[in-house]
């Protein structure tokens, strides 16, 4: 009895495995294809860039970043000079970077910092005026080219401005990577070389942006 009953069930089985056609030799089989491959243009980390002793510039390792924004109201004593890099500093969320080099504003794709180190914008398809190199941005727009050199130590240096030098000294701190380094400079040359010309909302000059009130 158990016997009839263990060849039956195999039976069931074997007439079930039967039953499913097999895909005919005419049938093409199309394999799936690969999923896309993002090719890493710069490497994601946690970045500061610092106007003298304050933060002004946060890149986080998702992706994500803080623009730092000095407002208040100045007040001046007898002898004194105006300057808005007295002002405190606030943040506010900035542009959101992706390994690719993609940089999105307000959930768009703006630009785009290719692996030749140039930077194209995303809403016309226009390279912008400015090569990205692993410790440089160098712009150039309207006969004037502005060199924004990155030191081992993390120290930035503006060359060929006349105008829109930082107050207090820039320095960047987390970038030991040059893929790290690449995320800032590119920054940069968006923001130096039309960061308006890519439908963002921050200013075209090299530090953060004052509001006296």
């Amino acid at each position: 009895m158990g016997n009839t009953r263990s060849i039956r069930f195999a039976l069931v089985l074997g007439l079930a495995a039967c039953g499913k056609s097999a895909p005919s030799s005419t049938t093409p089989i199309t394999a799936a294809p690969p999923p896309a491959t993002v090719v890493p243009v710069i490497e994601l980390g946690e970045l500061t860039l610092f106007e003298g002793d304050d933060a002004v510039l946060k890149i986080h390792a998702d992706g994500s970043t803080e623009m730092g924004h000095r407002s208040g109201k100045l007040e001046l004593k007898p002898g004194q000079v105006a300057s808005s890099s007295s002002l405190p500093v606030t943040f506010q969320a900035g542009p959101t970077i992706k390994p690719d080099g993609t940089i999105e504003s307000k959930g768009q794709a703006v630009a785009r910092l290719k692996p030749d180190g140039t930077i194209v914008n995303l809403k016309t398809n226009v390279t912008l005026p400015a090569i990205v190199g692993a410790d440089k941005v160098t712009i150039t727009e309207r006969g004037t080219t502005i060199t924004i050199e990155l030191a081992a130590d993390g120290t930035l240096s503006v060359i060929g401005a006349k105008k829109n030098h930082p107050d207090k000294p820039m320095r960047l701190a987390g970038a030991d990577t040059p893929g790290k380094r690449k995320i800032v400079l590119a920054l940069i040359a968006v923001m130096t070389g039309g960061m308006h010309k890519v439908d963002t909302d921050e200013p075209d000059r090299v530090s953060t942006p004052a509001t006296v009130q």
